[in-house]
């Protein structure tokens, strides 16, 4: 005999445990698929890496200027 929850399913993506309301019969959103859904787009990202290493490549360029300067 397995033992059911009627207030639980599973989510059709990733087959997650979903809460069920009672009253309603629907599903609520998959917190796993929610999380694996950045806020960011992908090239936000790639943006701010290339400008970070530009940003690093600046710093050492003028600090080695400075340390060899007569």
């Amino acid at each position: 005999m397995t033992n059911t929850n009627e207030n639980w399913d599973k989510c059709t993506v990733c087959g997650a445990p979903v809460m069920v309301n009672p009253q309603t019969g629907e599903r609520e959103d998959c917190g796993q698929c929610a999380s694996r859904q950045s806020a960011a787009p992908g090239w936000l990202g790639f943006w701010f890496i290339l400008l970070f290493l530009a940003g690093t490549g600046v710093v050492l360029y003028f600090s080695i200027r400075m340390l060899f300067a007569e």
